[in-house]
């Protein structure tokens, strides 16, 4: 037998209606961060080759990076829903670009790092994985001339410069154990 008590009570329901405008207007700023997307995107970067190289006997390459897109476009889709259906005109004029960057930008670049994975360290991976923005300032200069900027040029060079220090503290920290 069902109760006829509501389950919401109105105490709740005040409580819930005062939390959750504060919290889409969090997430409303935090989706608005620049800086604090690239850090999640680096996170979820590094996340991604932790584990593809802590699984890299049981999960074969292809199947990660299959796996990987699955659960990333199951997240993002949501997120990105409104600016899709707003570009879809233009996504669809240039749907060749669109799969083309998609099968080789995610599909067989994940799928290149994962099969890195089966044989060097996690963060040998990431250190080549840090080389990404400098491979894309020589593609974007080689192909269509275009030139760095400074601010560029300036970021290429604190993540070339933090790279190697990392690693130095990551083996001295290895030593000492």
């Amino acid at each position: 037998m069902r109760s006829s008590r509501p389950i919401i009570t109105s105490e709740k329901r005040r409580l819930f209606d005062r939390i959750l405008p504060a919290t889409c207007a969090t997430i409303s700023r935090a989706w608005h961060s620049t800086v604090l997307l690239l850090v999640l995107t680096n996170l979820f970067w590094a996340v991604s080759i932790v584990i593809g190289r802590a699984v890299h006997e049981l999960v074969p390459p292809v199947a990660l990076a299959f796996w990987r897109g699955l659960i990333a476009l199951i997240v993002v889709f949501p997120l990105a829903w409104p600016r899709l259906r707003r570009d879809w005109p233009v996504l669809r004029r240039r749907w060749r670009l669109v799969l083309m960057l998609g099968t080789f930008g995610i599909g067989v670049y994940n799928t290149i790092i994962y099969l890195g994975l089966q044989t060097t360290t996690a963060l040998n991976a990431v250190l080549m994985q840090s080389a990404t923005p400098l491979f894309i300032l020589l593609c974007s200069f080689m192909l269509f001339r275009e030139r760095p900027s400074l601010q560029q040029i300036v970021a290429v060079l604190i993540s070339w410069c933090a790279s190697p220090r990392c690693c130095q503290r990551w083996r001295a920290r290895e030593a000492d154990s």
